[in-house]
């Protein structure tokens, strides 16, 4: 009897040891928790908060008291909360860590933008019982952010301008070249047609005639120019129609076979649209020529919905897309780049896909009408 009764008052000793120590050691963890520079909170598997660490109160201006009991989600934006609610489900359903970019709503009714790293915590059977979350203010990072985006839309914007108006410029050039100069040559060679018929001298006729061969080629080189300048094929006949002029006139006269297949569909693109497409599709064609060294070449117009998709593939030497330091602006100079920008300004998308030995396929996306 007395051994047990030694023996209980071991345990009991021990029980209150391991306690005191587990006291302590929550005390320090507290501390800790209390005196860190970033916010630590935590929520139950609701994500109701039971624990918010005093640090709340200088980055979002609430006690502690403030926020226990409530959840996380009544103090995020109502524009990020589907977004939040989507990634902490599956945070909760896949047990794994989870990082959120949110805004929080700080007492005094403004914003601010809060990163979360979110750890999950298990019951004794391996449920999902809650979240520790460590979160920091990057509202000035998210501010720098917004600032480079925004000169990034404008850039595109200032892009998609300069394309609108060199297109402009290129149509009143060969507007001016075709009304004038081309009208003015046809009446030369009329006029050199009458002198013609009107002169008895077998020489001077041959002199006519070799002055009115020089004015044909004349006329017959300002009509390529023309057409080179600003195809009104694009304005007078339409998109599909030029694109299939482009690959005549660019990849055909280099000697590599050119296909053009269209679904049929009617596609009544903005003009906008049509000109930034058309330029587009003009410098892949002229990248083909320069660097693919293809034997043919491909391009597939089809109407998806409220967008145009347009597909030009060449089966030339290809390159390594995913080599590291591939740029794009490297690849195709700047004109890939600025094709890129332009796109993404009405809203649309250029995508490459290229290996080595295989060719390359460049897919450019836009909508009908830009939104």
């Amino acid at each position: 009897m007395e051994k047990e009764k030694q023996g209980g008052q071991a345990e009991e000793a021990e029980r209150k040891r391991m306690e005191d120590a587990l006291r302590v050691s929550e005390a320090n963890l507290r501390r800790i928790t209390d005196n860190m520079m970033d916010m630590i909170a935590q929520t139950d598997a609701r994500f109701i908060y039971c624990y918010v660490s005093p640090s709340h109160r200088s980055f979002l201006g609430y006690e502690p008291e403030d926020m226990i009991g409530k959840s996380l989600l009544a103090f995020v934006h109502k524009s990020d909360l589907k977004r939040t609610v989507k990634m902490l489900d599956a945070f909760a359903k896949n047990k794994s860590r989870v990082k959120l970019e949110v805004r929080y709503r700080h007492a005094g009714g403004h914003y601010l933008w809060i990163e979360s790293t979110g750890n999950i915590l298990l019951d004794e059977h391996g449920r999902f019982a809650g979240a520790v979350f460590e979160k920091h203010d990057i509202t000035g990072r998210k501010i720098a952010e917004m600032k480079v985006k925004a000169y990034e839309i404008k850039l595109r914007s200032l892009a998609a301008k300069l394309s609108l108006a060199e297109e402009r410029e290129r149509r009143r050039i060969a507007s001016e070249i075709h009304d004038h100069i081309g009208q003015s040559l046809a009446v030369a060679r009329m006029e050199l047609g009458a002198l013609r018929e009107s002169l008895s001298s077998d020489t001077l006729r041959k002199n006519v005639d070799e002055i009115k061969d020089l004015v044909e080629k004349t006329i017959q080189y300002t009509r390529s120019l023309t057409f080179e300048i600003s195809p009104p094929i694009l304005y007078e006949l339409g998109f599909e129609a030029a694109v299939e002029w482009l690959g005549e006139q660019i990849i055909e006269k280099r000697g590599i076979r050119f296909c053009l297949k269209d679904d049929g569909q009617l596609k009544p693109l903005e003009d906008e649209i049509r000109i930034i497409l058309f330029t587009a599709v003009r410098e892949i064609l002229m990248n083909i020529v320069k660097h693919a060294k293809a034997q043919k070449a491909l391009v597939s117009i089809q109407k998806q919905g409220r967008n145009l998709r347009i597909g030009i593939e060449d089966d030339g030497s290809g390159f390594d897309i995913a080599k590291k330091g591939f740029d794009i602006s490297k690849a195709g100079g700047f004109g890939l780049f600025s094709v890129r920008e332009r796109l993404k300004h009405t809203g649309g998308n250029m995508e490459i896909k290229s290996r080595p030995g295989v060719g390359t396929i460049v897919t450019l996306e836009a909508p009908l009408r830009r939104r």
